[in-house]
């Protein structure tokens, strides 16, 4: 199913046309981040831009889909848009009071395949197969619910969707809650031995130095 065709009416955001009318090729991440995503908390809030500039410098030219799930009032989806100046942006959010803030800001442009659904089923996981007519994904940010089981589910569901040579992140790893010491990061490693495809590398990279956020570490996957 092509996304242009569908009339399903949960994608409330559609796509006119993967060239963008804006944006400077030349514009670093960081230089986008202060001047038309500062909205997005992954610059400020927390401390990741340099390292999305370094993990995803060598797709910024692509024809390719990029994925994002928990996209709050859509900053970091205009954060992505102006840098990847050829991709498809879509955005997942389940939340029905975040969307039509974020829909009112960027409708007019009709730029993002928005899905106002739960990213953490098996249906999404085949919908968005669907949708991007079996060519999945090249990047796969997770910045959702931040819940073990889902990040856990991303890990080992959404590698389906994910494009060899692609890249995979999960932010926001908890280690650390009122009742002790999480096991996440062992969980995620343990999970990716439990898939039917293989993830050629993972990285673990923490920042919880720099914003002394507890929760400033990303796991990132290749596959």
């Amino acid at each position: 199913m092509n996304i242009n065709e569908s009339d399903d009416r949960s994608l409330i955001g559609f796509t006119r046309s993967l060239e963008k009318k804006d944006g400077d090729v030349t514009e670093s991440l960081q230089y986008i981040w202060e001047h038309y995503a500062s909205d997005s908390d992954k610059g400020g809030c927390h401390s990741y831009i340099e390292v999305y500039e370094e993990l995803f410098s060598s797709f910024r030219y692509r024809a390719m889909n990029f994925l994002e799930i928990g996209i709050l009032h859509g900053g970091s989806l205009n954060l992505w848009r102006r840098y990847f100046t050829k991709a498809i942006i879509y955005g997942i959010d389940f939340n029905p009071h975040i969307l039509p803030d974020m829909l009112e800001r960027y409708i007019n442009e009709s730029v993002y395949p928005i899905l106002n659904e739960d990213a953490y089923t098996f249906d999404m996981v085949d919908k968005l197969m669907d949708l991007t007519d079996g060519k999945g994904f090249d990047l796969i940010v997770d910045d959702g619910s931040h819940i073990e089981s889902h990040q856990l589910f991303v890990l080992q569901e959404y590698g389906k969707l994910l494009n060899p040579g692609g890249v995979m992140v999960i932010e926001d790893i908890q280690l650390f809650f009122p009742n002790g010491h999480s096991e996440l990061l062992n969980n995620l490693v343990t999970a990716m031995d439990d898939v039917d495809y293989e993830y050629v590398e993972y990285k673990i990279i923490d920042r919880t130095s720099i914003n002394d956020r507890y929760d400033d570490i990303l796991f990132v996957v290749r596959k």
